[in-house]
Protein backbone atom coordinates (compact mmCIF):
# COMPACT_ATOMS: atom_id res chain seq x y z
CA UNK A 1 0.00 0.00 0.00
CA UNK A 2 1.43 3.37 -1.06
CA UNK A 3 0.41 6.28 1.10
CA UNK A 4 1.31 9.86 0.30
CA UNK A 5 1.04 13.07 2.34
CA UNK A 6 -0.80 16.37 2.13
CA UNK A 7 2.52 17.93 1.18
CA UNK A 8 2.81 15.55 -1.77
CA UNK A 9 -0.69 16.38 -3.04
CA UNK A 10 -0.40 20.13 -2.48
CA UNK A 11 3.09 20.15 -4.01
CA UNK A 12 1.89 18.26 -7.07
CA UNK A 13 -1.09 20.50 -7.77
CA UNK A 14 0.61 23.82 -7.03
CA UNK A 15 3.50 22.55 -9.13
CA UNK A 16 1.24 22.26 -12.17
CA UNK A 17 -0.45 25.59 -11.66
CA UNK A 18 -3.25 25.21 -9.13
CA UNK A 19 -3.62 27.79 -6.38
CA UNK A 20 -2.69 26.70 -2.85
CA UNK A 21 -6.33 26.75 -1.77
CA UNK A 22 -7.36 24.59 -4.76
CA UNK A 23 -4.50 22.15 -4.11
CA UNK A 24 -5.34 21.97 -0.40
CA UNK A 25 -9.01 21.35 -1.19
CA UNK A 26 -8.05 18.46 -3.46
CA UNK A 27 -5.80 17.06 -0.71
CA UNK A 28 -8.62 17.42 1.84
CA UNK A 29 -11.02 15.45 -0.32
CA UNK A 30 -8.54 12.73 -1.25
CA UNK A 31 -7.65 12.37 2.42
CA UNK A 32 -11.33 11.86 3.26
CA UNK A 33 -11.84 9.40 0.41
CA UNK A 34 -8.74 7.21 0.82
CA UNK A 35 -6.60 8.48 3.70
CA UNK A 36 -4.17 9.28 0.83
CA UNK A 37 -3.61 5.60 0.03
CA UNK A 38 -3.15 4.89 -3.68
CA UNK A 39 -4.44 1.35 -3.20
CA UNK A 40 -7.39 2.03 -0.87
CA UNK A 41 -10.50 -0.01 -1.54
CA UNK A 42 -13.96 1.27 -0.66
CA UNK A 43 -17.64 0.76 -1.33
CA UNK A 44 -17.41 -3.00 -0.71
CA UNK A 45 -14.40 -3.30 -3.00
CA UNK A 46 -15.90 -1.43 -5.96
CA UNK A 47 -13.99 1.85 -5.45
CA UNK A 48 -10.22 2.21 -5.75
CA UNK A 49 -7.34 4.59 -5.11
CA UNK A 50 -6.90 8.16 -3.95
CA UNK A 51 -10.16 9.34 -5.52
CA UNK A 52 -12.12 6.13 -4.87
CA UNK A 53 -12.89 5.81 -8.57
CA UNK A 54 -15.34 3.13 -9.62
CA UNK A 55 -17.05 1.89 -12.78
CA UNK A 56 -16.30 3.94 -15.87
CA UNK A 57 -14.10 6.37 -13.96
CA UNK A 58 -11.89 3.54 -12.65
CA UNK A 59 -11.67 2.16 -16.19
CA UNK A 60 -10.68 5.66 -17.36
CA UNK A 61 -7.92 5.81 -14.71
CA UNK A 62 -6.55 2.50 -15.97
CA UNK A 63 -6.75 3.63 -19.61
CA UNK A 64 -5.04 6.92 -18.72
CA UNK A 65 -2.22 5.06 -16.94
CA UNK A 66 -1.79 2.66 -19.85
CA UNK A 67 -1.62 5.56 -22.33
CA UNK A 68 1.21 7.06 -20.26
CA UNK A 69 3.02 3.73 -19.79
CA UNK A 70 2.46 4.03 -16.03
CA UNK A 71 1.00 1.90 -13.25
CA UNK A 72 -2.52 2.97 -12.30
CA UNK A 73 -1.60 2.38 -8.64
CA UNK A 74 1.15 5.02 -8.80
CA UNK A 75 0.60 8.30 -6.90
CA UNK A 76 1.84 10.55 -9.73
CA UNK A 77 -0.43 8.71 -12.16
CA UNK A 78 -3.48 9.08 -9.93
CA UNK A 79 -2.82 12.76 -9.22
CA UNK A 80 -2.22 13.36 -12.92
CA UNK A 81 -5.50 11.61 -13.67
CA UNK A 82 -7.39 13.97 -11.34
CA UNK A 83 -5.97 16.92 -13.32
CA UNK A 84 -6.62 15.19 -16.65
CA UNK A 85 -10.18 14.28 -15.77
CA UNK A 86 -10.99 17.82 -14.65
CA UNK A 87 -9.44 19.47 -17.71
CA UNK A 88 -10.75 17.17 -20.43
CA UNK A 89 -14.36 17.64 -19.37
CA UNK A 90 -15.31 14.06 -20.24
CA UNK A 91 -16.82 13.83 -16.76
CA UNK A 92 -19.22 16.75 -16.24
CA UNK A 93 -18.73 16.83 -12.46
CA UNK A 94 -14.94 16.85 -12.81
CA UNK A 95 -15.16 19.73 -15.30
CA UNK A 96 -17.48 21.61 -12.93
CA UNK A 97 -14.93 21.08 -10.12
CA UNK A 98 -12.13 22.49 -12.28
CA UNK A 99 -14.19 25.53 -13.22
CA UNK A 100 -14.96 26.16 -9.54
CA UNK A 101 -11.34 25.70 -8.47
CA UNK A 102 -10.23 28.28 -11.05
CA UNK A 103 -12.34 30.98 -9.42
CA UNK A 104 -12.16 29.90 -5.76
CA UNK A 105 -10.65 32.59 -3.55
CA UNK A 106 -10.97 30.81 -0.20
CA UNK A 107 -10.38 27.31 1.11
CA UNK A 108 -14.13 27.01 1.72
CA UNK A 109 -14.95 27.89 -1.90
CA UNK A 110 -12.30 25.48 -3.19
CA UNK A 111 -13.49 22.64 -0.96
CA UNK A 112 -17.09 23.17 -2.10
CA UNK A 113 -15.92 23.26 -5.74
CA UNK A 114 -14.12 19.92 -5.45
CA UNK A 115 -17.31 18.30 -4.11
CA UNK A 116 -18.36 18.32 -7.79
CA UNK A 117 -15.44 15.97 -8.52
CA UNK A 118 -16.14 13.46 -5.74
CA UNK A 119 -19.96 13.77 -5.55
CA UNK A 120 -20.43 11.88 -2.25
CA UNK A 121 -23.76 10.74 -0.85
CA UNK A 122 -26.03 13.74 -0.21
CA UNK A 123 -24.24 15.94 -2.77
CA UNK A 124 -26.21 18.03 -5.25
CA UNK A 125 -24.97 20.53 -7.81
CA UNK A 126 -26.98 23.25 -6.05
CA UNK A 127 -25.76 22.32 -2.55
CA UNK A 128 -22.38 20.58 -2.73
CA UNK A 129 -21.72 21.23 0.98
CA UNK A 130 -24.55 18.81 1.81
CA UNK A 131 -22.42 15.93 0.56
CA UNK A 132 -21.16 13.29 2.99
CA UNK A 133 -18.42 14.47 5.37
CA UNK A 134 -18.14 17.99 3.96
CA UNK A 135 -17.01 19.35 7.34
CA UNK A 136 -14.27 16.69 7.55
CA UNK A 137 -13.19 17.44 3.99
CA UNK A 138 -12.96 21.13 4.85
CA UNK A 139 -11.00 20.43 8.05
CA UNK A 140 -8.62 18.21 6.06
CA UNK A 141 -8.24 20.94 3.45
CA UNK A 142 -7.42 23.53 6.12
CA UNK A 143 -4.74 21.19 7.50
CA UNK A 144 -3.34 20.71 4.00
CA UNK A 145 -3.28 24.48 3.48
CA UNK A 146 -0.58 24.67 6.15
CA UNK A 147 1.88 22.95 3.79
CA UNK A 148 1.11 25.01 0.68
CA UNK A 149 4.50 25.89 -0.86
CA UNK A 150 3.63 29.12 -2.69
CA UNK A 151 1.36 32.12 -2.24
CA UNK A 152 -1.98 32.23 -4.00
CA UNK A 153 -2.18 34.25 -7.19
CA UNK A 154 -4.13 37.50 -6.94
CA UNK A 155 -7.84 36.77 -7.13
CA UNK A 156 -7.46 33.03 -6.45
CA UNK A 157 -7.63 30.48 -9.24
CA UNK A 158 -4.69 28.91 -11.00
CA UNK A 159 -1.04 29.91 -11.13
CA UNK A 160 0.61 30.58 -14.47
CA UNK A 161 2.77 27.76 -15.82
CA UNK A 162 5.73 30.17 -15.77
CA UNK A 163 5.45 30.15 -11.96
CA UNK A 164 5.80 26.36 -11.95
CA UNK A 165 9.47 26.33 -12.91
CA UNK A 166 10.60 28.96 -10.43
CA UNK A 167 8.52 27.55 -7.56
CA UNK A 168 9.17 23.84 -8.06
CA UNK A 169 8.00 22.07 -4.88
CA UNK A 170 10.40 19.86 -2.97
CA UNK A 171 8.13 16.97 -1.97
CA UNK A 172 8.70 13.61 -3.65
CA UNK A 173 5.51 13.67 -5.69
CA UNK A 174 5.46 17.45 -5.99
CA UNK A 175 8.88 17.50 -7.64
CA UNK A 176 7.38 15.40 -10.42
CA UNK A 177 4.77 18.07 -11.06
CA UNK A 178 7.11 20.14 -13.20
CA UNK A 179 7.92 17.05 -15.30
CA UNK A 180 4.18 16.37 -15.63
CA UNK A 181 3.35 20.01 -16.45
CA UNK A 182 6.01 20.30 -19.10
CA UNK A 183 5.85 16.73 -20.44
CA UNK A 184 5.09 15.88 -24.08
CA UNK A 185 1.92 13.94 -23.20
CA UNK A 186 0.47 16.80 -21.13
CA UNK A 187 -3.25 17.38 -21.86
CA UNK A 188 -4.20 20.95 -22.67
Amino acid sequence: MATITNKDVVGFFTGIGYSPQAAAAIAGHLSQESKLSTTALGDKGTAFGLGQWRGDRLASLKDYAKSKGQDYKDAKTQLGFVDHEMKTGKDAGAKRAHDGLKTAKTIEEATAAFMHYERPLGYTVAAPQKGHAYSSRLANAKSAMAVAPVAAPKGGGLLAVADVTKNAPESSVGSLAVEYAMGPNRPN
